[in-house]
């Protein structure tokens, strides 16, 4: 027959299962540096697609709106200006990236030590009984 708290530990686990926990065991999977490279890769694409959309755009609004032509826009030093809000976006986007994926991965960490040490107790009680 279980007791009282054996049964509040088999919630818990339960609850944690339930919610963060397969989310949690699938980052377990990778080491912290990796999982943070890996989520990172994503940030930089996404984060270089979005510069070169805006380059782009911008490149659109110097050709139609102001009426120069393509070469001009090359030649006036846009294009460096273009490369460098690329350099600045990815260097920003993947700083804070790292950090948020990093802190993420660690709060993961912690909350799995917190229910294998809940497995742990609820074993040996089931040892004791």
């Amino acid at each position: 027959m279980y007791d009282e708290e054996n049964i509040i530990l088999m919630s818990k686990l339960a609850a944690y299962e339930a919610g963060t926990g397969a989310s949690d065991l699938s980052k377990s999977q990778y080491f912290r540096k990796d999982y943070v490279y890996k989520q990172n890769m994503w940030t930089r694409f996404l984060t270089l697609l979005g510069s070169l959309i805006i380059c782009l755009l911008r490149v659109l609004h110097i050709t139609t709106i102001d009426g120069k032509d393509l070469f001009a826009v090359f030649k006036s030093g846009e294009s460096i200006k273009m490369l460098i809000f690329i350099v600045i976006v990815q260097v920003f986007y993947t700083a804070v990236g790292m950090r948020i994926n990093r802190n993420e991965y660690e709060k993961s960490r912690k909350r799995l030590e917190r229910y294998y040490s809940f497995i742990n107790e609820l074993d040996r009680r089931r040892k004791d009984l």
